[in-house]
């Protein structure tokens, strides 16, 4: 079910987009803040499974390398939808390039190496497993056996297809990814740590679900 809760709100959001506010959506360029408008930052961190202290510190060093491409690009609102993409990849990159550099003495080298395929999903809102999962406090080997699974949950988030489901492949090996992460934390955490998780992950979900009413709200002309 959740799954749908994320598939629903990727169509909802890409109808919004699609039907006049995709010039704002690109300005913005991955603002956080605001619901869940710019994932990448916070991707990432989940993917990684860091620690609130590295992600404070991915999340200043995205922001300082987000505002640097930004201004690399200048003004978006007349260009065609293909110049924005291929403007809005070239900023990826550079904020990509720019992370790998500033966080050197902040995330090892295999961490590092993520960077580019995190960033490279396309997605409004996060895993729910994975984001709650995030903020609970892990052991070394807890992290170390999970880490792998939740990278590969992130990564395989069914693309974007504006107005449209995802494709039924992709979303069958999105669902694949993220069991493996949920029987493996199961399998590891304490009864305390999955207390915290389920909490977590209401807490998450709630905001999904305020995010896609205020969407909804929109659609129908705000009443």
């Amino acid at each position: 079910m959740k799954r749908f809760t994320q598939i629903g709100i990727g169509v909802l959001l890409s109808a919004c987009i699609c039907a006049g506010s995709m010039t704002g959506w690109a300005q913005q360029g991955g603002q956080r803040g605001g619901g869940f408008r710019g994932q990448s930052a916070q991707l990432l961190c989940d993917a990684l499974l860091l620690s609130p202290a590295a992600s404070e510190k991915v999340e200043a060093a995205y922001d300082a390398a987000r505002e640097k491409a930004m201004a690399n690009r200048g003004d978006m609102s007349n260009m065609s939808r293909e110049e924005r993409m291929e403007a809005f990849q070239k900023s990826q990159e550079e904020i990509a390039a720019s992370l790998k550099t500033d966080l050197k003495d902040v995330l090892p080298e295999s961490d590092l190496g993520e960077i580019e395929g995190v960033l490279a999903v396309r997605t409004f809102m996060p895993v729910v497993e994975v984001r709650g999962l995030r903020m609970v406090e892990l052991t070394k080997e807890q992290h170390d056996a999970l880490q792998p699974l939740s990278l590969a949950a992130v990564k395989a988030i069914p693309p974007m297809r504006f107005g449209q489901d995802p494709d039924a492949d992709a979303a069958a090996k999105f669902d694949e990814a993220k069991g493996k992460l949920v029987a493996k934390a199961n399998e590891m955490l304490t009864a305390d740590q999955k207390k915290s998780w389920e909490e977590k992950q209401a807490e998450v979900q709630k905001e999904i679900d305020d995010m896609r009413a205020r969407m909804q709200q929109r659609r129908n002309g705000g009443q």
